[in-house]
C-alpha cells in the first residue's frame, strides 16, 4: 500500500499518486485545525527578538496561534470591513457563501503537505530539482483546497475579496505575533498593520491574544452550523 496519513477522524489520506482518488473529505477532519499552528508555530504574544539568547527563560505569555483562529479572524474582517458596507448590494445567499468560504479558509491545510510558509513555496533562486519539488507541493495544496471547496458546493477559486482581506490579516499577525514593523511589512509587499478586535467581545484591542483549542472548537463549529456547512454532507 502507498504511504498514507491517518487523519483525526480515523480515515486514511493518500498524499501522492493515483491513490489520491480514494481520499474522502469529511468535516470531522477539520477539527485538526484547532491544534495546528499558523506560521509554523513561530508566533508569540510577546515576540522573541535577537536578545532572547541572553536568557534561558521563555517569555511567560507564549501561546500557540492556531489555523482556526486565522480563519475566524478572516471571517471577522469580512463581516466588519466588507459585509457591513451598505453600498454593497449582495444577496443573503452570496453573503453566507462568503462567510462559509472565510470560515473554511484553512481547512485544506489539515491534509499533507499542511500549512507551508511563503519561503517554502518560492522557486526563486532554487535549483531545478528543488523547483520541481516546490511545484509538486504547490499542486498538492491547490488540489486539497479545491477538494474541500467542492465538498461544500463552493466555487473552486478563492474569492478575490478574501485574498485581499487575508493580506491585511497576515500583516496584523506578523506585526503582533512576530514583531514586524510597518516598514518590514511594506518590504514584504504587505499593507501596514491595522486595527484588531477581540473575537469574543468584538471590542478593539491593542494586541492579539490567541484563543485556546477549546474556545476555537466551540466558536468555529457553531459558525459552521450557522452558515449551513453540514448541508452538503447530509446523509453521510
Amino acid at each position: 500500500m502507498a504511504a498514507y496519513l491517518t487523519l483525526i477522524d480515523g480515515t486514511i489520506w493518500f498524499p501522492y499518486g493515483i491513490e489520491r482518488s480514494q481520499n474522502k473529505i469529511h468535516p470531522h477532519q477539520w477539527q485538526a485545525q484547532m491544534y495546528i499552528c499558523k506560521h509554523g508555530g513561530h508566533v508569540s504574544v510577546n515576540p522573541i527578538h535577537k536578545d532572547f539568547g541572553k536568557s534561558k527563560e521563555f517569555p511567560p505569555d507564549l501561546k500557540p496561534y492556531f489555523l482556526a483562529e486565522h480563519s475566524l479572524r478572516l471571517l471577522d474582517s469580512l463581516e466588519r470591513w466588507f459585509l457591513t458596507d451598505e453600498g454593497m448590494d449582495y444577496t443573503e445567499q452570496f453573503k453566507n457563501e462568503l462567510r462559509l468560504e472565510a470560515l473554511i479558509f484553512n481547512c485544506h491545510k489539515v491534509y499533507p503537505p499542511g500549512d507551508k510558509n511563503s519561503p517554502e513555496l518560492s522557486e526563486k533562486g532554487q535549483s531545478n530539482f528543488d523547483q520541481n519539488h516546490i511545484k509538486k507541493v504547490r499542486w498538492m495544496i491547490k488540489a486539497n483546497s479545491m477538494a474541500v471547496r467542492e465538498s461544500l458546493g463552493l466555487s473552486i477559486s478563492v474569492s478575490s475579496i478574501l485574498i485581499d482581506l487575508n493580506r491585511r490579516l497576515q500583516a496584523n499577525e506578523l506585526y503582533h505575533l512576530q514583531g514586524k514593523n510597518d516598514d518590514e511589512l511594506n518590504l514584504m509587499k504587505l499593507p501596514s498593520h491595522s486595527a484588531i478586535y477581540d473575537l469574543k467581545t468584538g471590542k478593539e484591542v491593542h494586541k492579539i491574544y490567541p484563543l485556546n483549542s477549546q474556545e476555537l472548537t466551540e466558536m468555529w463549529w457553531s459558525k459552521f452550523i450557522d452558515f449551513g456547512g453540514w448541508k452538503a454532507f447530509d446523509g453521510i
